[in-house]
């Protein structure tokens, strides 16, 4: 028989053995090392589970950690996080258990619980190559409405040929920001996702939120000719040994000036001492992955973004961007 219920502070030893021997391959695609990932896990289980839980309803994020047990053990895991827009995370299964329906179980219980508080949806990012994970929520009524491949390259990059001014963000940027987000993002996805403002412009509390989790940010502007062109946020790990650069807040008029905006990402990176440095790139922008791609640049993984409404009588609903799940 299995239970699902919330995460005790005593299941810390079970979720880093599921952890090692589940998604281990993920972890490392993303540069996370045994050493951080650990360290997260017990952030949620131990004494800092405190100031952890305070600093994120300060922030208003809200998360959850559930495992699943069978006769007494822990087999297995799934989280959720998010602030109005909730994304399901940390699905984990050990092998020996797998097939069982787990993970159905464990989906179908946040997916509930999600729907009782009130949430109108739920996101979840799944690679776009696991067709059993993709397969159990597609069962739930899950749909596909982005998906984007990752990138990376060894740093320090070299010079580009743009030169641009980069100036960290300032509060006064707030509503240029927000113009420039709705005007380069499909208006489905923005819906669904949420402004990225609370991301680019963070409070005291997620500031310390950060600071809590070892999490280093770096926002800024672009500037070119006196105008601002565009808007990157770059994340890492204390422990990790890749940064992220998020796809920018750009126009289609300053794509050609991307590769400055990628340049100065990647310099704030290579002075934290980090080797590589990620970009998430939207697979309908197949010039752009293959001008990457010939500057030296490594395709990995695609993944895909999916979406279930909730409630389904919502009038927030959108029309779903169509994209096929093979």
């Amino acid at each position: 028989m299995i239970t699902i219920r919330p995460l005790h502070y005593t299941d810390l030893a079970a979720l880093l053995q599921i952890a090692n021997t589940s998604f281990a391959d993920e972890y490392v695609a993303q540069g996370v090392t045994p050493a951080a990932l650990a360290q997260q896990l017990r952030m949620t289980t131990r004494g800092r589970m405190i100031p952890l839980k305070v600093l994120s309803a300060l922030a208003g994020i809200r998360w959850e950690m559930l495992v699943a047990e069978v006769d007494g053990q822990v087999v297995g895991c799934g989280g959720y996080f998010g602030r109005q827009q909730i994304e399901l995370a940390n699905l984990m299964v050990l092998p020996a258990y797998r097939r069982r329906g787990i993970g159905q179980a464990l989906l179908v219980e946040r997916l509930n619980r999600l729907k009782a508080q009130g949430y109108p949806l739920v996101t979840t990012t799944i690679l776009a190559a696991n067709e059993a994970s993709l397969g159990n929520v597609r069962k739930q009524g899950f749909t596909a409405f982005d998906q984007y491949t990752m990138l990376e390259k060894a740093l320090p990059l070299n010079d580009p040929s743009h030169t641009l001014t980069t100036r960290p963000i300032q509060a006064a940027d707030l509503t240029t920001f927000q113009q420039m987000e709705s005007q380069s993002i499909h208006a489905a996805r923005l819906q669904i996702e949420g402004s990225a403002a609370p991301e680019y412009f963070p409070t005291l509390s997620n500031r310390l939120l950060n600071q809590l989790t070892g999490t280093q940010r770096w926002r800024a502007v672009s500037i070119h000719d006196g105008a601002v062109i565009g808007f990157t946020l770059t994340s890492t790990g204390k422990n990790q040994t890749k940064g992220l650069l998020a796809r920018p807040i750009t126009l289609p008029d300053h794509c050609d000036r991307l590769s400055a905006m990628v340049f100065a990402a990647a310099s704030w990176l290579s002075q934290l001492g980090k080797a590589t440095i990620r970009m998430a790139v939207s697979t309908e922008q197949t010039n752009l992955i293959e001008e990457l791609r010939a500057a030296g640049w490594a395709k990995t993984q695609s993944w895909l973004r999916l979406v279930k409404w909730l409630q389904p009588e919502t009038e927030l609903q959108p029309q779903t961007p169509k994209i096929s799940i093979h």
